[in-house]
């Protein structure tokens, strides 16, 4: 059964996904806590991903891990505004969403 892994698999097809999809590519990964950054770049850099969608979705991406981070720095530190941190996280998640699947 193991002889056939991967036998199958269409990677040209793969990367045709990755480069038509390639903001929500580049997003999902820097989102993503343990993605190492510059396999991002690397791979990013070696497709066709449009520089527009990678500057943008690095830039969207990378904003919303910091914030994450220092939402739990936050919250260890003072957890008197915790409720309206997350309602703001969640609104800005929301239309995040609701522009991505309106294009």
């Amino acid at each position: 059964m193991h002889k056939h892994w991967g036998h199958k698999f269409n990677h040209i097809k793969l990367k045709q996904d990755i480069e038509n999809n390639g903001f929500k590519v580049v997003l999902f990964m820097r989102l993503f806590p343990f993605m190492p950054a510059s396999i991002v770049n690397i791979g990013s850099g070696l497709s066709k991903i449009k520089a527009k969608d990678y500057v943008i979705a690095t830039f969207i991406g990378n904003t919303v891990f910091v914030f994450l981070l220092s939402l739990f720095s936050a919250g260890v530190i003072s957890l008197e505004y915790q409720n309206t941190i997350y309602f703001i996280l969640t609104i800005c998640i929301g239309f995040c969403w609701y522009k991505n699947t309106e294009a």
